[in-house]
């Protein structure tokens, strides 16, 4: 008998594993959500705003305990109103839609990760144990919904065969961002998507198929309507419905507190002190992380490996967005 000749070593991150560990990570997010109450300040008040919504009827004015409320766009209050009704209104049901938005986010990524195996399998498993995932994924809150639209209409934006099609669903996304929390989620998208564009890789070949036509002007005219449609039309229909939300709605939310900073101010230096913490246990690895592509900045293009293009994009994305939200008076 001869001896065979052993194969190839298996990858330690399988996709199996992967499935795995991830189902493990969430069980935290379904525990929190599912045993405890709606915790101060937000969540009970988006839930109120939600039950509102059903006994009144006016899906286009929020109330707050009777009361206008201008103060965020209404599509999570839809959705929660949605859920809430059909769910008895338990904590899992209203939070339902943060939960699958952190499990959708988190499934992007593999599309962001780059070509190699191991890291498209270790970036959701990343983010979904990174602290600030944790202690917003499970709750009743905006951001875990506005982070999956902002990054699902990023990852349309960054695929290098961007079509027509491409370019008009990430104008749906950040749309739907839009209406989720305002003119801010435009401003994510479009710094992430231009830190990304600006790293560039090897030129494709011409005769490359993947490559199609750039799309035209009228596209992009067309992209930005489906942009601007849905938090506008909510908000010329509300202003309508009610003329006291007019300057609430077309100034104070957005230009005025970003003018004024009187909400969530704070030093310029906050999020250098806070962006650490909510890294953890990853910190260590983000920094090294900044260091490697810091020094593989200096890799001639045509000679950057897939690893430098996704390490190179993933610290222009988390700069541009940190270097605006430092300069941005509310933090």
């Amino acid at each position: 008998m001869t001896a065979r000749s052993p194969g190839p070593e298996a990858p330690f991150w399988t996709r199996r594993r992967s499935i795995a560990l991830g189902g493990l990570l969430l069980l935290p997010y379904l525990a929190s959500a599912s045993l405890r109450d709606l915790w101060a300040p937000d969540e009970p008040r988006y839930a109120e705003i939600a039950r509102e919504i059903v006994r009144s009827g006016d899906v286009l004015v929020m109330h707050l305990a009777g009361r206008l409320y201008p103060d965020k766009p209404p599509l999570l209050f839809w959705i929660v109103a949605l859920l809430g009704s059909l769910g008895n209104w338990t904590g899992i049901a209203m939070r339902a839609v943060s939960i699958a938005s952190t499990v959708g986010s988190a499934l992007l990524l593999v599309r962001l990760a780059g070509q190699d195996r191991a890291t498209r399998r270790l970036a959701p498993l990343i983010f979904l144990s990174l602290a600030l995932v944790v202690e917003l994924g499970g709750r009743l809150q905006i951001d875990p919904l506005l982070a999956f639209l902002c990054i699902a209409s990023i990852e349309r934006l960054s695929r290098p065969s961007r079509g027509r099609r491409d370019l008009l669903a990430a104008g749906a996304f950040a749309g739907l961002a839009g209406l989720a929390k305002g003119p801010v989620a435009w401003a994510i998208v479009a710094l992430s998507s231009i830190a990304i564009g600006l790293v560039r890789g090897k030129p494709p070949a011409a005769t490359d198929e993947a490559v199609r036509p750039r799309p035209g002007w009228g596209t992009w005219a067309l992209t930005i309507l489906v942009v601007l449609a849905p938090v506008g039309l909510w908000a010329v229909l509300a202003t309508l419905s009610e003329p006291a939300l007019r300057e609430d709605l077309f100034y104070g939310q957005h230009v005025g507190r970003a003018v004024e900073g009187t909400q969530h101010g704070a030093p310029f230096w906050k999020h250098a002190l806070t962006l650490p913490v909510w890294l953890l246990p990853w910190t260590p690895a983000v920094i090294v992380g900044l260091g490697d592509a810091w020094r593989a900045r200096r890799i001639a293009r045509g000679e950057r490996s897939d690893g430098d293009l996704a390490l190179l994009r993933a610290a222009a994305w988390l700069m541009a967005l940190f270097v605006f939200f430092s300069i941005l008076p509310p933090k």
